[in-house]
C-alpha cells in the first residue's frame, strides 16, 4: 500500500564493464537510460518526476578526487534541496550557490 505522502525510488544497476568507453547517462537515445512505468488507480495529480545522476556518481566517471572552492558543496545543498520536501524548492541554496559561484569566478 502507498499512502499520500509516501515517495517512491527507482534505482537502476547497470553493468557496463565489458565496454572500453564511459557509459553516461542521460535522455539521449546514445545515453544509458532507466525506464520506469507505474501504474496506480485512482487518477491523482502528479507532483513530481525526475532523474538525476548523483554528484558522487558522476565526478567517479569524471575522474574528479578534488574540488577547489565550496562551489561544489553549495551544488550539493541545492540538489538536496531540490530532490526533497523542502516548501521553498531550493531557492536559498540556490542563490548560496550562484554567490558562491560568482565569488569564485569572479562573474
Amino acid at each position: 500500500t502507498v499512502y499520500p505522502g509516501d515517495q517512491l525510488i527507482v534505482e537502476c544497476s547497470y553493468n557496463t564493464s565489458s565496454r572500453e568507453n564511459p557509459t553516461f547517462g542521460g535522455l539521449s537515445t546514445r545515453d544509458e537510460m532507466c525506464l520506469v512505468f507505474i501504474l496506480y488507480y485512482p487518477r491523482a495529480p502528479l507532483a513530481d518526476c525526475r532523474s538525476l545522476p548523483a554528484l558522487n556518481t558522476l565526478t567517479g566517471a569524471l575522474g574528479i578526487e578534488k574540488v577547489y572552492g565550496q562551489s561544489f558543496q553549495r551544488l550539493v545543498e541545492f540538489m538536496t534541496d531540490i530532490g526533497g520536501d523542502n516548501p521553498s524548492g531550493g531557492q536559498s541554496s540556490l542563490s548560496n550557490l550562484l554567490n558562491s559561484l560568482s565569488s569564485e569566478t569572479g562573474y
